[in-house]
């Protein structure tokens, strides 16, 4: 039997402008950037990394 190690992540809203990992730059090597507001999946680990800046209180799903 193999041994897999699966990532996981959490859901997390960004409170305020927060830069990624340069391992999650885009193809053209530019960093990403993720604003104030936005719903986005990232590991415990980064999510403790950022601290304030992020939270896993999530607003409620706005249903029109």
């Amino acid at each position: 039997m193999t041994e897999q190690k699966r990532e996981r992540g959490i859901k997390v809203l960004v409170k305020r402008k927060i830069r990624l990992a340069e391992d999650k730059t885009n193809s053209e090597g530019i960093e990403t950037y993720v604003q104030k507001g936005e719903v986005i999946t990232m590991s415990a680990a980064e999510a403790k990394k950022f601290g304030n800046a992020v939270t896993r209180d999530l607003p409620d799903a706005e249903d029109d």
